[in-house]
């Protein structure tokens, strides 16, 4: 006949269970690593005056970032080039209008900076 004293030492059950329980939750946490986040404008002492803020404008992708920060949320399972691929396969009306509205924007940017040195030219002439 068995001891029982060694059943009941055996027969731990819920307090057992839990601590395992507990343990595979710190080995996920361990295991799950924070998406990486898009790049977000930078806080307005950063963009600066003048040349700083017509870089900052040029440098960036607006749109497209959306865009890509659409996928990111839409396809969490895939990788990142994939998530990409997919939205672009899936939405390519989208697509044109984002990378379309980023041109634009550039456009804008590059005309006022031609419209200012033009009349910054004209005025030294005149």
């Amino acid at each position: 006949m068995e001891d029982p004293e060694a059943l009941l030492a055996e027969d731990d059950g819920p307090e057992r269970k839990r601590a395992e329980a507990e343990q595979q939750l710190e080995a996920t946490k361990e295991s799950i690593r924070p998406e990486t986040q898009l790049p977000g404008p930078p806080p307005p002492q950063e963009i600066g005056h003048g040349g700083q803020t017509v870089g900052y404008l040029l440098a960036r992708h607006t749109f497209m970032d959306y865009f890509a920060h659409i996928a990111s949320r839409r396809y969490q399972h895939s990788t990142p080039e994939g998530r990409m691929n997919k939205m672009i396969t899936d939405h390519k009306w989208w697509y044109r209008l984002c990378f379309g509205l980023d041109i634009c924007v550039k456009s804008v940017v590059i005309g006022g900076l031609v419209t200012a040195a033009v009349f910054v030219f004209v005025k030294a002439i005149a």
